[in-house]
């Protein structure tokens, strides 16, 4: 069961999926998130498993909230209901 256990970025014509969205994500942001490149030497088999290991254990390392804020007026665009 995958719902809700991986990130989709599309950015310049392009999706990025697991691992990928995350160090596109953070690269992003400039400055000393460009380190998240390094992470770019590894085969995306392994940062995906790492990832992976990550989303299905994150509950337990952040806790899990009760209820998700919606989205303000701003962003609501963003995001892609089904």
């Amino acid at each position: 069961d995958q719902i809700g256990k991986f990130i989709v970025l599309y950015s310049e014509d392009k999706i990025y999926k697991k691992s990928d969205a995350v160090i596109k994500i953070f690269t992003g942001f400039g400055g000393l998130f460009q380190i998240f490149n390094v992470f770019k030497i590894f085969p995306r088999i392994l940062r995906d498993s790492f990832y992976d290991l990550f989303a299905n254990n994150r509950y337990r390392l952040f806790g899990k909230y009760d209820k998700c804020d919606l989205p303000s007026k701003e962003i609501v665009d963003r995001f892609i209901y089904d």
